[in-house]
Parts: structure tokens; sequence; C-alpha cells
């Protein structure tokens, strides 16, 4: 037997740090997809023609443009897109331990946003005052300029 198939105990995924966690893992996911986007279209690429490269057809590719919240491209799809649009990616996993991860406020507890414009983003992220972080922490979130609009 596989040494990570030998758990047998339930992970608490309702846990701060599971949650935190998720919340860098769909910043990561709209990241890249965004990123990737931005390059097909800074480089003039047409869709049909990244459809036509990796196999499918234009349609999907279109649906996966408009919403990419909502879209779930197999991981196979994503690498060939990459590549399609040249691209390279850098991927990895650690233990979520090993990442400084933004606090969450508790029930009830004040937390102060706050917002910050860069060239192609957005950067919203916040803390807890008088806590023993009353600062801004170093996990902002980064959201798009179209999105924050609405």
């Amino acid at each position: 037997m596989r040494p990570w198939r030998k758990q047998t105990e339930q992970l608490d995924l309702t846990s701060d740090d599971y949650i935190r966690n998720a919340m860098e893992l769909t910043q990561a996911r709209r990241r890249l997809f965004n990123d990737l986007i931005g390059i097909r279209v800074q480089r003039g690429i047409p869709q049909a023609k990244v459809a036509d490269a990796i196999g499918i057809n234009r349609s999907g590719i279109s649906r996966f443009e408009a919403d990419i919240e909502t879209s779930n491209p197999t991981f196979d799809v994503v690498l060939r897109y990459a590549h399609a649009v040249g691209a390279a990616l850098t991927l990895r996993a650690e233990p979520m331990e090993a990442r400084a991860l933004p606090l969450l406020p508790s029930v009830g507890e004040a937390f102060v946003w706050h917002a910050t414009m860069q060239p192609s983003a957005l950067s919203i992220g916040g803390f807890i005052p008088d806590s023993s972080l009353a600062e801004p922490s170093a996990g902002d979130w980064m959201v798009d300029q179209e999105a924050a609009a609405l």
C-alpha cells in the first residue's frame, strides 16, 4: 500500500487553516487563468487557433475565458493551453503550514480592509485591529479591476 493511502482519520476541512488555504488556492487558480488569458491576448493569438492547437472546439475556449470562476478545465487542458500560448508554468506543492497565510477574523471581530491599485490589478487585503497583526497581512488577495468594479 502506498504511504499516502494509510490515512484513516477524517480531515477537518472547516478549520481556519484549511479555509485560509482554500482561499489561497482559489486565488492561485484565478491568477493562473487570468495570466494565461492575458498572455494569449497580448500575443494576439485568436481563440480558434488555441482551440485547434489543443484539440478542443472554440466554444470550449470561449466558455473557459468568459467565466474562469465556474469553468472547470482538466489539468491537461490547462497545460496544453499554456503550451499553445507560449506560457511557462512553475508548479509545486508544499505543506500549507510552510506558507504564511493571512489570519481570518473571529466571529464579531472587526476587520479593516485596505485596497491598493497596481498596474494590472487591485490588491485587497485586511487586518484585525488591536491584535498582534495590527497591520496589513502579507497574504493580500488580488482581484482584477473588472471583477472589482462589479
